[in-house]
């Protein structure tokens, strides 16, 4: 593309000089105005840009004036890059709008693009022969409103990304410890082309910020300067930085860079934002054209201007059925530096899965878990648990320890060693058990954690006293002790055999005691347990808080299948038929869908394809003893389950009371759910759908027919007569 670059000179305190560099000729054009019809020309044109009206007519106006009588934009209207420096406020005007008949951002056939030229660098741009590599974070503070929709947000990337040549890559934190830890994987040279992070962004107190979380989802107003130092640590920038933030494009009242030109300045060589508040819709339209052009091989300078033409063509539509609607093709801004514009990968490349080192929760490699690379979801129970695990004694959530709960395969161990490693700096000890626990267990981890007080501890233990007591005398001597985190995994082999309801007493002894000589000591050490049955300790005012694990739904369920397309190379291999077959027979089973990609990734015909995937369906269920579990229930608990299991999304704990006149709801809903079989978030109820084809002989035709009745007039008072916020799968199930 053509390059013509503007940049502003001050010979003296009244005249402005603007000087014109074409196609990279170091001697420039020039013209010359006075210092008033400068400043006044951008005052009016900021004027009138913020009040949003007359778009085009501002841009005749930008177009008239910088094509001033010398004619500079008869030749470079078509098919260039206009580089403005940001050093004078003429680069903050909207040059987007520039028009001459047209938009000249808006053509499809003759690209055209701004540049704001930030700094002098210019660094090595050499395409990659790969796939894009592309890192994505969404950030949604949960004490800042409104509240990103983070989950639909991430949706639409990978709805968008799905069949393109990209490797996608989604960091769960929201938080820049987050990123900085993603950052630091892999080899040095195998860098992300673009990282793009979503949220809300703001000028506080003058400052430009983006509004990260911290660990515990709240906000973290996060400065340019804090980004910068976290890629300037790990060394690895990105070729372009998407700040999909409002604002993010915006300078500063008391004459601060944006934090798009702020980046810049500090080593990214290009970055991308947005100017003004935008609608998330355009937002995801934007990323989806964008990093499709990019994936492709074209330049980042066209793929911009194909992006800005594609939000203008939507916006078009928009504006045919609602006249009144504000066009926001234009707020999308580019900064850069000197680097080359060029491609950043070469269009159809493939590459080798990526290899994801196995980790385990303990330290004898016993219980495997799902990498850190590949984990995804849970963010909300991650930062609920922390939250809870560094409270204090009188904070709302405090408690001395926490139980995660749920059927096999949803990932408690792994969400336990997130949050493990998340408390390394709060809790460095650490103490691991999985399986059956007693005291000669418990012994043992303390012996082999801290062998250097191994005799004196065995001396304390071996008093006779209750365990209770023992342990306050170990608490009390071993300073050692109050920076401990004690973690039984796999708790549920401590439950009495064919009695899912009943723990054996050691290991509920051991628990309960060691919450309770916490409560009493005041010490910060804490209690994590994972276990597919829940109980509660009844002794004294000890707390344990039980975080029950879901199956994956949604945009959480979508990450999950992009990481193991990637993982099992799966991009072209597998029709989407036989993709949905292994997604539908998983139920949202973290566990089960990578065992079932394993067997997507044998290339097996259609047929045999679906058999294996059934067979391991099966097998999976017979593995976590669901119908075993659903034998041990009482009928009127088996019949509950058998009523939720006809409804395919979350539904309200009230619909149950219209459903099961005259039984006791409450109770056998708690049983079901103290053994994994009903699911709970918030106020909503579900059945994970491997259980129903256990349901078959629950309930008859007649039976079902009536509880839909039944449900649908409850479901209509609540969700359709009420002020409830409707979603659309519950729309369908009202349907």
């Amino acid at each position: 593309m053509q390059s013509l670059r503007i940049t502003v000179f001050k010979p003296n305190t009244d005249r402005y000089q603007l000087r014109f560099f074409i196609d990279g000729n170091p001697t420039p054009q020039t013209r010359e105005l006075s210092a008033s019809e400068l400043d006044g020309f951008i005052a009016r044109s900021q004027a009138h840009y913020q009040k949003g009206l007359r778009l085009e007519q501002l841009g005749k106006e930008l177009f008239a004036w910088l094509d001033g009588a010398e004619g500079f934009l008869q030749a470079y209207s078509k098919d260039t890059v206009l580089t403005i420096d940001t050093l004078h406020p003429l680069g903050e005007l909207a040059w987007e709008l520039l028009h001459n008949g047209r938009f000249l951002c808006a053509d499809q056939v003759h690209a055209f693009t701004p540049l704001r030229r930030v700094a002098s660098t210019d660094k090595t741009a050499k395409a990659k022969n790969r796939p894009l590599r592309l890192l994505f974070m969404a950030s949604s503070p949960q004490n800042v409103q409104p509240v990103l929709q983070f989950e639909q947000e991430e949706g639409r990337i990978l709805a968008a990304t799905r069949q393109s040549n990209i490797e996608l890559v989604v960091e769960e934190s929201g938080s820049l410890s987050g990123l900085r830890e993603r950052l630091s994987y892999g080899a040095a040279d195998d860098l992300f082309d673009v990282i793009h992070i979503t949220g809300h962004a703001d000028i506080v107190d003058g400052v430009p910020v983006f509004l990260l979380e911290d660990e515990l989802g709240q906000q973290q107003a996060t400065d340019a300067a804090a980004i910068a130092e976290m890629f300037n640590e790990q060394g690895r920038f990105p070729r372009l930085l998407f700040l999909s933030g409002c604002k993010t494009a915006q300078a500063s009242e008391l004459a601060l860079p944006s934090l798009c030109a702020a980046l810049v300045d500090a080593g990214v060589p290009a970055v991308l934002g947005w100017a003004q508040p935008v609608y998330d819709a355009i937002a995801s339209l934007a990323a989806e054209a964008l990093y499709y052009r990019l994936a492709e091989g074209t330049e980042l300078e066209r793929a911009v201007c194909y992006t800005r033409h594609a939000l203008y063509k939507h916006e078009q539509s928009l504006m045919q059925s609602n006249p009144f609607y504000q066009p926001q093709w234009h707020l999308l801004r580019l900064y850069g530096d000197q680097t080359p514009l060029t491609p950043l990968v070469i269009k159809g490349r493939k590459r080798a899965a990526p290899e994801i080192h196995q980790e385990f929760l303990d330290s004898l490699a016993k219980v495997e878990v799902c990498p850190r690379a590949a984990f995804v979801g849970r963010r909300r129970l991650l930062q609920q648990a922390l939250r809870i695990l560094r409270s204090v004694p009188g904070d709302k959530d405090y408690a001395e320890g926490i139980i995660l709960t749920g059927m096999g395969g949803l990932g408690k161990s792994s969400l336990a060693l997130r949050i493990c490693q998340r408390l390394a700096q709060d809790l460095p000890l650490r103490f691991i058990a999985s399986g059956g626990l007693d005291e000669t267990v418990l012994r043992n981890l303390l012996g082999d954690k801290l062998p250097e007080h191994a005799p004196a501890m065995n001396d304390l233990l071996n008093q006779p006293q209750p365990l209770k007591a023992r342990l306050q005398l170990l608490f009390r001597q071993f300073e050692v002790l109050h920076g401990a985190l004690f973690v039984f995994d796999d708790f549920e082999q401590n439950f009495r055999d064919g009695n899912y309801q009943q723990l054996e007493p050691p290991a509920y002894e051991i628990v309960a005691a060691l919450l309770a000589v916490i409560q009493q000591t005041g010490s910060p050490s804490r209690v994590l347990l994972t276990s597919r049955y829940a109980f509660k300790v009844t002794a004294g005012q000890v707390r344990l808080t039980a975080l029950p694990l879901d199956s994956l739904q949604g945009a959480d369920l979508g990450k999950k299948t992009a990481a193991l397309r990637l993982a099992n190379d799966l991009a072209d291999s597998i029709s989407t038929e036989q993709e949905q077959q292994a997604i539908s027979l998983a139920a949202g089973n973290p566990r089960l869908l990578e065992r079932l990609y394993q067997v997507l990734a044998a290339g097996l015909g259609t047929a045999s394809l679906f058999a294996q995937l059934a067979a391991k369906q099966t097998a999976f269920r017979e593995e976590l003893l669901l119908q075993t579990l659903l034998d041990y229930q009482h009928a009127d608990t088996r019949q509950l389950i058998a009523c939720l299991a006809l409804f395919e999304v979350f539904v309200p704990k009230a619909l149950l009371g219209a459903v099961m006149v005259g039984a006791d709801v409450d109770r056998h809903l708690q049983a079901a759910i103290a053994v994994g079989l009903v699911e709970t978030v918030a106020d909503g109820v579900y059945v994970s759908r491997l259980l129903v084809p256990l349901m078959a002989d629950i309930l008859d035709a007649e039976e079902q027919q009536a509880v839909y009745r039944l449900a649908a007039a409850c479901l209509y008072e609540l969700w359709w007569e009420s002020d409830y916020a409707i979603r659309l799968e519950e729309l369908w199930e009202l349907s």
